[in-house]
């Protein structure tokens, strides 16, 4: 091993022992964040196997930087996160119907149907009649009109 070799290899444990004194400072800055969710590094050692030498280390490496969470109450959170969003793209398109057929108001689909039977019914009461007749016809343009709309 050369001397660079040996450099290279302090180095590397250097490097990982920063990483490893960040990840501890954030530990410690956020202890009392209720969010937040404490970290750990993983490292292994690095090497690599040469033909003439057998195996050659190269010191060491982090591979990953993990938080330490409850997985069960993760996947909770997830499950009840998914339902929420089904939800609440079901109340959207609900609210789009609901503009569309205006039904809370006055002349919205409901009431003009209602209108349109009851005219019907005054009709059925007397045919020769020309008023209710007139109020049928007028009653049927508007529901025509709010289907056309629809």
């Amino acid at each position: 091993m050369s001397l660079f070799s040996g450099l290279d290899i302090a180095a590397r444990g250097l490097n990982a022992s920063q990483i490893a004194i960040n990840v501890i400072g954030q530990n410690i800055t956020n202890a009392s964040d209720p969010n937040y969710s404490r970290k750990r590094i993983e490292q292994s050692s690095d090497w690599r196997r040469d033909g003439s030498f057998g195996q050659m280390g190269f010191g060491v490496q982090v591979y990953t930087i993990n938080r330490i969470r409850d997985q069960f109450i993760d996947r909770l959170v997830n499950e009840e996160a998914t339902r929420y969003g089904y939800y609440e793209m079901k109340s959207r398109a609900f609210d789009r119907i609901e503009s569309i057929f205006a039904e809370p108001r006055d002349h919205a689909l409901n009431s003009l149907l209602n209108e349109f039977w009851n005219g019907w019914a005054e009709v059925a009461n007397d045919p020769a009649k020309a008023g209710p007749r007139e109020a049928l016809r007028s009653t049927t343009e508007a529901l025509v009109t709010q289907f056309n709309y629809i």
